[in-house]
């Protein structure tokens, strides 16, 4: 592995530096390389949140076929009631592939806290807001594929079983991807070493990796629109046998679909989405989901599954429009006179 270490930083580059009747200086292909680096890897843009909760178990969607190296897991802790400093909160993780890729929580490569044992406190100040207690926890994407021959070419399930004792919340769990402060140019065919293009040095034909870097910064950075994971006890139910409101947070109010306004990534070309929802249905009948975004119907068929807990994610389907905002609601259906449970509803850029 050669690794170079480089700056997080997008640069303004006015338009009238470029203009054909001036001469080409060095700070040009300097500017214009960095902000190529800065797409490349200094913006990834995947998240997953889940609020407030007394525990259960959620489950999170993450595409490794991203620029990030890096994933950050947080956990907020905050006391409820009559606090006792007994109570505490334990999160358990366990990583999915689509396929036989599966890595448990007993794995070298999963930081102690979440392990299931490790006692997550709050603190003991008088108001609430200043007693959550937050710890973040680094989990190295390469290290966890290796170590659960997970997949990287397709989304990975990500379980978090949290347990919660009587007088504590489990205030907030965050997973983030972390920029990449460093260009690796052993392991990745993109990115360029900043030491090969030093402002005010001679231009010359260094930069061989460019192309690759811009073509990263197009097709590895994936968007998450939506992330919305509820606790499997507290899953959204749908027994209607046509597409209707999904009722709950997917619904403002009886029978109107909650709207949600979110910011398309705007590159040239037409980008597909990717849909996760993690799901079951009480019987063999299959269910229905439908993503309705400004470009249209987004409908995910949901095998049967007769009571047991699974996931689907489809991706290559319709975008979103390009304009600054979108609108995306959701419905669903289910076959047989059955019920759908949905805990976890997902929509991102899909990978090339």
């Amino acid at each position: 592995m050669t690794t170079t270490p480089r700056s997080l930083q997008t640069l303004a580059v006015p338009s009238q530096l470029f203009a054909v009747s001036k001469t080409a200086q060095s700070f040009h292909p300097y500017n214009l390389t960095d902000l190529a680096n800065d797409a490349a890897g200094g913006h990834v843009a995947q998240r997953a949140t889940v609020t407030r909760s007394t525990g259960g178990i959620f489950v999170l969607f993450y595409d490794p076929r991203s620029a990030a190296r890096y994933l950050s897991l947080a956990l907020t802790v905050s006391w409820r009631g009559l606090w006792s400093p007994f109570d505490v909160v334990t999160v358990d993780i366990a990583i999915a592939d689509q396929g036989a890729g599966a890595l448990a929580s007993s794995s070298t490569t999963i930081p102690y806290g979440l392990k299931g044992a490790f006692a997550h406190r709050a603190g003991n100040n008088v108001d609430r807001a200043s007693s959550m207690a937050r710890t973040e926890y680094i989990l190295d994407v390469v290290d966890m594929a290796a170590a659960g021959s997970l997949s990287t070419a397709e989304p990975w399930t990500i379980t978090l079983t949290v347990v919660c004792g009587a007088t504590v919340y489990a205030e907030l769990i965050e997973l983030a991807e972390v920029p990449r402060l460093a260009i690796d140019t052993t392991a990745d065919a993109y990115g360029e070493a900043p030491s090969d293009y030093v402002p005010r040095t001679p231009i010359d034909a260094g930069l061989s990796r460019l192309g690759a870097t811009l073509a990263a910064a197009y097709d590895l950075n994936l968007r998450t629109y939506q992330h919305l994971a509820l606790a499997r006890a507290d899953a959204l139910t749908v027994t209607s046998a046509t597409y209707a409101v999904i009722p709950g947070v997917q619904s403002e109010t009886i029978g109107v679909a909650t709207k949600w306004v979110i910011p398309p990534r705007r590159i040239a070309g037409v980008t597909s989405a990717a849909v996760g929802v993690h799901y079951r249905t009480s019987g063999a009948s299959d269910g229905y989901l439908r993503a309705t975004t400004g470009m249209g119907n987004l409908d995910t068929t949901l095998p049967g599954t007769s009571g047991v807990w699974t996931s689907v994610i489809a991706g290559g389907l319709a975008g979103l429009i390009d304009a600054a905002t979108d609108t995306i609601s959701w419905a669903a259906k289910v076959d047989g006179g059955t019920t759908l449970s949905l805990a976890t509803f997902w929509l991102a850029d899909a990978a090339p």
